[in-house]
């Protein structure tokens, strides 16, 4: 890195070590000759940065890019077309215009970083080629900034563009969640883990206690009372759930571009599964308040793919872990939590 360092600032400063030589000759020349012509080389050369500064900073301000994609809903590693629009808005031309593209989160189908453009008055250019995003998630792809040099390479200013293109980004769907759950499961159904939670329902069992003056009469075993004399109420039984409670501990917009792409696909995985096992499983999530979604059919999955899923990781906030967490154990079922940061399933001991 250090050497990629030095060979940088080294090609920056052959310019203008050209640029001296060349003015120091152009001094001798019009000491030891005179003429008009030497004064028109040397002037030339010696106001030569004012100049090509002044273009620079032109070309800044009305240099218009804009950016355009099949869609604002892409899916991930899936080709789309993609489009450029390098505008001279001004009276002048333009020259030395080199745009960078976002190349650790997109693929292009052309290579256009590596062109410089030269534009003539409001002439405008429209590139067109195809882009791929890497990962799952909503960020900004496309191109990121842009540079503007100078003909001789004194002069490079790098700035981000005005108007930058924010995707989001469907993930993959795939199985990768399917060993957690088939774990979760054996774990509930052999007693290994206690996170099952037990709701009591509305029909009653076969467990009686002593009747206490305020409970329903439509609880008293009447059997019993008549057999024996004593009031006694029959108990609710306790039934078990298979739904599933998932809740999503997002870290935001500072999150990872790695961690969000597989927590996406993760979490898809997890939907996907359910929906096809015809089972129940609900989402906890914030977005702008804590939210829940349940997904228990195709249906319910397809609007959790394209609808609910962009939501997730958008916002956050440092205090919603426990209230995540309380909401993931309201309902009865196996409860369990996803962080982000940890990337892992965690089951919720009841």
């Amino acid at each position: 890195m250090k050497s990629i360092n030095r060979l940088t600032r080294h090609r920056r400063i052959i310019p203008w070590i050209i640029y001296l030589i060349m003015l120091a000759a152009l001094a001798v020349w019009v000491s030891n000759r005179g003429g008009a012509i030497s004064y028109v080389f040397f002037f030339t050369v010696l106001l030569y940065p004012v100049a090509a500064l002044i273009h620079i900073f032109y070309t800044r301000a009305f240099l218009k890019i804009y950016q355009e994609v099949d869609g604002r809903l892409l899916y991930k590693m899936t080709s789309v077309d993609y489009q450029i629009f390098i505008e001279c808005a001004g009276i002048f031309p333009m020259a030395g215009i080199k745009l960078t593209a976002l190349d650790e989160v997109t693929l292009f189908g052309e290579n256009f970083a590596d062109q410089i453009y030269t534009l003539l008055p409001r002439e405008k250019v429209k590139l067109n080629t195809s882009m791929t995003c890497k990962y799952a998630g909503a960020y900004t792809a496309g191109i990121g900034k842009v540079t503007l040099e100078d003909c001789f390479g004194l002069f490079k200013i790098t700035y981000d563009i005005p108007i930058p293109l924010r995707v989001n980004v469907l993930p993959i769907v795939t199985d990768i969640a399917g060993r957690d759950i088939n774990k979760l499961y054996t774990e509930v159904m052999n007693g290994v883990r206690s996170f099952r939670l037990d709701k009591s329902e509305n029909y009653l069992g076969n467990d009686v206690r002593r009747y206490i003056e305020g409970d329903s009469v439509n609880t008293i075993h009447w059997k019993n009372y008549a057999r024996t004399g004593e009031m006694m109420v029959r108990l609710p039984e306790k039934q078990d759930s298979e739904m599933m409670n998932v809740g999503l501990v997002t870290a935001g917009d500072e999150a990872d571009i790695t961690k969000r792409d597989f927590m996406l696909e993760y979490i898809v995985s997890f939907a996907d599964w359910f929906a096809r096992q015809k089972k129940p499983v609900r989402f906890v999530y914030y977005s702008g308040s804590i939210k829940d979604y349940l997904v228990e059919s195709y249906d319910s999955f397809q609007k959790f793919y394209l609808e609910v899923l962009p939501e997730i990781g958008r916002e956050s906030r440092s205090s919603n872990d426990e209230e995540i967490l309380e909401e993931t154990r309201r309902i009865n079922g196996i409860a369990a939590i996803y962080k982000e940061s940890e990337g892992e399933l965690v089951a919720i001991d009841r």
